[in-house]
């Protein structure tokens, strides 16, 4: 099949093309790099750049907005040129923030979507970061992010509308989308239950012990007040000083996805985030590379993927219970050593990418709520 991926989350889109294509089929990602990440697309994806305008080496804030009509037009252009000839058979919309319904939003026009989908494109909808449903369910999120978007948006129920099936990524979001159908007046038969989210398997990886070295803590900052990375990084200072033969504490901020990724080969404890019911891209990465993650995964997002005994050690936003969490697993190297096994089982069984995506397939064409039912 044709498949289009539309948008791009923390390498998200461009770990799920790798699981589809692993499945025989042809896949084109539509990527803006994801800001800072500066996430590389391959060469047969449509990547773009959202410019703005620079006076004596400035950004000038909103500029973006300016420049939407040349940008899409551009995208438009080279998007068209890319499908000349090709039948999609699914889209993956990946956030409603990659769609375009006026003049100054940039992305990919919603009338294109719906001429793929009057071609017979089945349409896939992703719930993940930054939606209004998580916005309806999780008020203390606008608090946290200090942006306000409206709750009712025009190309959000585009999506709900229009898709044959919705995908949370997390317990989370699956609480959060199926509140807002039924606030909202949406149907929610659509809705899966979360299925995680994807990840390419590097088959090299070794698992170093921790006995008789120090321990290496890891968190990456990127959102730090969404992230909670205050009560992370007082946990980590705290654990440095009160064992500085044991352990190796280190934060890095906006690095691009290669260069951060380069940094996993040190780790022994990543650190993900501590809000909500889940866990993002930053924590498969690290269970797939065999690493003990932190995240505030709980039992319900077991229950709702049913997948039992997911490994992640569970952390709250609370700098003294990271601390607690730290201090166990420091003095108990053996232990993480059992989770660094056991993350790696659980990716490679639930997560790897063409197991993902064979769900999101069987989710449009098999009808039974992502193969779970």
């Amino acid at each position: 099949m044709n498949i289009l991926i539309i948008g791009e989350f923390s390498a998200f889109a461009k770990h799920l093309k790798n699981g589809l294509k692993l499945l025989g089929h042809q896949v084109v990602v539509v990527n803006s790099g994801d800001d800072w990440k500066r996430i590389a697309g391959d060469s047969d994806d449509v990547d773009f750049n959202i410019r703005g305008l620079t006076i004596l080496g400035r950004h000038i804030k909103g500029s973006e907005r300016m420049l939407a009509p040349w940008t899409n037009w551009r995208l438009e252009k080279k998007l068209r040129k890319r499908l000349k000839g090709i039948h999609i058979d699914i889209v993956v919309v990946i956030g409603h923030v990659f769609l375009s319904n006026n003049l100054f939003t940039i992305g990919v026009k919603v009338s294109l979507v719906k001429g793929l989908i009057e071609k017979g494109a089945k349409m896939i909808q992703t719930i993940c970061y930054g939606c209004p449903a998580f916005q309806y369910a999780y008020p203390e999120f606008e608090r946290l992010s200090m942006q306000h978007h409206p709750l009712k948006e025009p190309r959000f129920s585009f999506l709900i509308k229009n898709a044959d099936a919705i995908i949370p990524t997390t317990y989370s979001y699956y609480y959060a989308i199926t509140s807002y159908c039924n606030h909202f007046g949406f149907s929610d038969a659509k809705i899966t239950r979360a299925i995680p989210l994807p990840i390419t398997v590097d088959k090299d990886v070794i698992i170093r012990p921790c006995q008789d070295r120090k321990i290496v803590i890891f968190h990456g900052i990127s959102r730090p007040v969404l992230k909670g990375t205050g009560f992370i990084k007082n946990a980590m200072d705290r654990i440095q000083r009160e064992y500085p033969n044991s352990v190796e504490c280190i934060c890095e901020e906006r690095l691009p996805y290669n260069d951060y990724i380069k940094l996993f080969d040190r780790i022994d404890i990543l650190i993900d985030q501590v809000y909500f019911s889940g866990w993002g891209v930053n924590a498969a990465i690290g269970a797939m590379k065999g690493k003990c993650v932190l995240a505030p995964c709980g039992k319900d997002n077991g229950d709702n993927m049913q997948i039992p005994d997911i490994p992640f050690v569970q952390i709250e936003p609370d700098s003294d219970q990271i601390y607690a969490v730290l201090k166990n697993l420091v003095e108990n190297p053996m232990e993480i050593d059992r989770i660094k096994r056991a993350s790696r089982c659980f990716i490679e069984k639930y997560c790897e990418s063409s197991v993902v995506g064979r769900r999101y397939i069987d989710a449009v064409f098999n009808d039974n709520k992502a193969g779970l039912d």
